[in-house]
């Protein structure tokens, strides 16, 4: 038998949550510096320096993080003489900002706290450190003895930032369930794994239940109970299943086919963490991958179901397209939509999720992200390709159609104005109307045809259409010829 100490970390939520920092930190000195990201600390600077305010703790300095979490960025900080001579290091930002200041804190033996201003991940309260390369490949886990001495999530900055964080947060979270449960499955766990392997339920319990209305919460700017309870899942939870089943700095079930996949597509050139490509984002599909790996088609289904109520990917191939405020009303989730790219590859998808919250407006015109699914089989659909999109906004069965050039735009002899398909016959059809064909000289093509050329114009009603046909719900009985344009032959010598 060893002796061991299990170290959660313990932490102050809500909205001025900063305001017990002086309770907490004064215990360990009078100087601490900040190390984050530009945004995160701009966001988070006057509440913190309003904390310490009076407290006897002087911050003296910010420091931004740099772009990646590499030993090479920690090294650059340690070297700085205020880091050095502070007595705590205050993390301030998202996964790579606070993993760069834990390095930093590991080297120079200081204590430090983490202060999240998103909620994409447990960095904030794990006893680990992802560190990459300078080019954004994955580099090494570093584990630390202990985590941050405490954590100050303030709801208030998570509810401003960019919902995209959050959006990709719940992606991972949930699947530190499905990793973790697989992972120790049959297998007999001490206390304290056991203790992860049952907290680990609430990963995914607490995103069914709070994501999509926290998602809604963020896209207002408000810090409501459901952002704070996926918010605190998100960072803290997670953090300590982390902590519980990696007490001895073991992955074996910290982790799993799911963030494999993302690991593997960092080693791939190109791959770059963007917008589409956020951490928990391609981890959310690699659940998906991992319940298929396990045998369990219909879970992978019903995740799939709820991915499509967060916008979460689906498949592999999903593209996301924009609509204007003149056709959104008529996209629905689960329509067919065709695609076609720049050569004319035909591609169909399927609407996934409609982002209503998304609406971006310019030049007079509002637009909306729509995701689909798509069937990329043959791989020719290729990442940030050009594509026109068209869709049904509704269906007409048995119903009689003409090509659109057909319908025509006319006035009577006494001006009235009519929708009009010219029509061969014989003789004048009883519900043909009079219009003045204008005259035209020898060579010149006419702009109707005549009476005399057999066709007459019949008012028509007309119902649905698309690029190319329009339904005639009204004036034709099915079976005529119609007028539909001139052929103009040139000849050339």
């Amino acid at each position: 038998m060893e002796n061991y100490t299990v170290l959660v970390p313990p932490y102050t939520v809500g909205p001025e949550a900063y305001r017990s920092i002086p309770e907490y930190c004064r215990v360990y000195g009078t100087t601490a510096v900040v190390i984050g990201g530009k945004k995160a600390m701009a966001a988070a600077r006057d509440k913190l320096l309003a904390a310490v305010d009076g407290s006897g703790i002087a911050i003296s300095g910010f420091f931004h993080y740099g772009t990646e979490c590499t030993f090479s960025a920690a090294h650059a900080l340690e070297a700085e003489p205020a880091i050095q001579n502070a007595d705590m290091i205050f993390a301030v930002g998202g996964g790579k900002a606070v993993d760069t200041a834990k390095l930093v804190a590991l080297d120079l033996n200081k204590p430090f706290f983490t202060f999240p201003t998103i909620a994409s991940n447990c960095a904030a309260s794990s006893s680990l450190a992802i560190v990459y390369n300078e080019d954004g490949s994955f580099c090494d886990f570093v584990h630390f003895l202990q985590s941050a001495k405490h954590v100050f999530l303030d709801t208030e900055i998570v509810a401003n930032a960019p919902v995209r964080f959050l959006w990709a947060g719940i992606g991972d979270t949930y699947a530190k369930f499905y990793e973790v449960s697989i992972s120790a499955r049959g297998e007999q766990l001490e206390q304290f794994r056991a203790a992860g392997v049952t907290l680990c339920r609430m990963c995914l319990d607490t995103m069914r239940e709070h994501g999509a209305s926290a998602l809604e919460a963020n896209r207002a700017g408000q810090s409501t109970y459901d952002l704070e309870q996926v918010a605190l899942t998100i960072v803290i939870t997670t953090g300590w299943v982390s902590m519980l089943v990696a007490r001895d700095h073991t992955m074996d079930y910290n982790g799993g086919v799911a963030h494999a996949f993302y690991y593997g597509l960092c080693s791939l050139p190109g791959f770059a963490d963007d917008e589409k490509r956020l951490h928990g984002v391609v981890v959310a599909l690699g659940v998906l991958m991992l319940l298929l790996v396990d045998g369990r088609e219909g879970e992978c289904r019903q995740l799939q179901d709820f991915n499509r109520t967060v916008n979460l990917p689906t498949c592999l191939q999903d593209v996301d397209i924009t609509v204007d405020d003149r056709n959104i009303s008529f996209i629905n989730q689960g329509m067919t939509v065709e695609l076609t790219d720049y050569n004319q590859n035909v591609f169909m998808g399927t609407v996934t999720s409609i982002n209503m919250g998304g609406a971006e407006s310019k030049n007079g015109m509002t637009t909306y992200p729509v995701t689909l699914e798509v069937d990329n089989s043959a791989g020719t659909l290729y990442d940030g390709a050009w594509l026109d999109y068209s869709f049904v906004t509704s269906e007409a069965d048995n119903c009689i159609v003409v090509p659109s050039q057909a319908v025509i735009y006319v006035s009577d002899t006494e001006g009235n104005p009519y929708t009009v398909v010219f029509v061969q016959a014989e003789e004048k059809p009883e519900n043909a109307i009079d219009i003045e064909i204008p005259e035209v000289t020898e060579g010149e093509t006419p702009q109707y045809p005549s009476p005399k050329d057999g066709f007459y114009p019949v008012p028509v009603t007309t119902g649905l259409s698309d690029n190319y046909n329009v339904e005639i719900k009204e004036g034709l009985q099915g079976g005529e010829t119609v007028f539909q344009a001139y052929i103009v032959e040139q000849a050339w010598g």
